[in-house]
């Protein structure tokens, strides 16, 4: 988990110039919105066994790489460098909205991966970036991206593929520390809280205390970062219709 939030965050950046270019001991701290810690949390938790946090994050990763589809959404920073994501990722297949800077304002980036091929739609982000024969041309048609554009957006498969989220968040490095909170409280559930355990860092994640250890949260006040995983159904992810060829070079 060390790291994961700013890895994510750097990958969030990746994709954003592809598109331009081409036991818990420790004391109950103020939690984001929906969650709540303290005495009366603690008191529900009883049943939770005493893990240390990489034995946690460890049942999680194994529950988490089962999982037919996860639903991703949130938000990272804020103001003009906020990163919005809302994508749903079945194994190594995803789709979704990704919402980023682009010059002066965001711009909203349609995505789908399926078979090796990447999709995208962005009619906002070719009028941002001075490209007004492109935003012409595609308008709000689905593209798909040059062969060299899909190995460009590789880095960002920490967080568009379920193995890659697994491996950024639930992973951890052989030198991490992490720390387990008191329980918190998530829509009236116990919940389990880690903590980063790097000096200063606010950075914390919480899973699910009932059946598997699943990823609920994950979150940073110091990034303005927040981002939620839920498990529908599955709902399918199928090519766009009629996608054009996006050439290598545009303008």
């Amino acid at each position: 988990m060390l790291g994961a939030l700013r890895s994510i965050v750097l990958a969030g950046g990746c994709v954003l110039a592809l598109t331009s270019c081409g036991g818990g001991g420790e004391p109950a701290t103020k939690l984001p919105g929906g969650l709540s810690g303290g005495p009366t949390a603690s008191a529900k938790a009883t049943a939770i066994p005493d893990r240390t946090g990489k034995e946690w994050l460890k049942a999680s990763s194994a529950a988490f790489v089962k999982v037919p589809q996860v639903h991703v959404k949130g938000s990272i920073g804020t103001g003009t460098d906020k990163i919005a994501l809302d994508l749903y990722i079945a194994g190594k297949d995803a789709k979704g909205v990704i919402v980023g800077p682009f010059g002066k304002k965001p711009a909203k980036i349609g995505m789908i991966r399926l078979n090796g091929k990447l999709y995208l739609r962005a009619p906002e982000a070719w009028t941002q970036m001075g490209m007004p024969a492109s935003a012409a041309k595609f308008k709000d048609r689905w593209f798909v991206a040059p062969p060299e554009s899909v190995k460009a957006f590789a880095p960002m498969a920490a967080f568009t593929t379920l193995q890659g989220l697994n491996q950024t968040l639930l992973v951890p490095a052989p030198k991490d520390i992490l720390k387990v909170m008191k329980p918190a409280t998530y829509k009236g559930s116990t919940v389990i809280h880690l903590r980063d355990g790097i000096p200063d860092s606010r950075a914390g994640m919480y899973l699910a205390s009932v059946g598997d250890p699943l990823p609920l949260i994950m979150t940073d006040p110091d990034s303005k970062t927040k981002i939620t995983f839920s498990y529908p159904d599955p709902i399918g992810i199928a090519p766009p219709p009629k996608p054009l060829t996006l050439p290598k070079t545009t303008a």
